[in-house]
């Protein structure tokens, strides 16, 4: 009973592990939001309406507050040199991030998204190296783990032979 206890225990921590974060293949744009943020809004609809004209264009979004969503947004900022104070924060192809919300704005994210359509840009995924850890993600997944062992390990200290 014990050994099959841990054996679930074992697998509930890779399959946590292992889908931790998931990833859109090869996105052309990759888009940092914020619930409940305007600029993040009003860059939606212009977003919204791209995929209205590009029906293949692929877009993957990111809550900043989801697991593992500002370990990668950092990620891509270090790859690309570059800071976000604020957002949305959206990435096109090998850009540089477009940042907040704006006339300006929207028209680098109009002419980035028809550069990298007519060019075939690499995703902004490839700048990198791999998908980030999320190490707070996985910390909290260990505590679960050495709490149930921790309690399987008393509960049969407490069971007679």
């Amino acid at each position: 009973m014990r050994k099959r206890g841990l054996t679930m225990a074992l697998g509930l921590a890779l399959l946590l592990l292992a889908g931790g974060v998931a990833y859109a293949a090869d996105p052309l744009v990759v888009v940092f939001h914020l619930e409940g943020c305007p600029d993040c809004a009003f860059m939606q609809t212009v977003l919204d309406g791209l995929v209205a004209d590009h029906p293949d264009l692929t877009i993957a979004y990111h809550e900043f507050s989801e697991a593992g969503a500002s370990d990668l947004l950092s990620h891509l900022l270090q790859a690309d040199g570059a800071t976000a104070e604020s957002f949305p924060v959206i990435f096109v192809g090998q850009n540089a991030p477009i940042v907040g919300a704006g006339r300006a704005q929207e028209l680098a994210l109009r002419e980035a998204v028809a550069a990298c359509l007519s060019e075939s840009c690499a995703s902004p995924m490839t700048r990198a190296a791999g998908p980030p850890i999320a190490w707070g993600d996985l910390l909290i997944v260990a505590g679960f783990l050495v709490l149930f062992l921790l309690f399987s390990f008393m509960q049969g200290l407490g069971s007679s032979p």
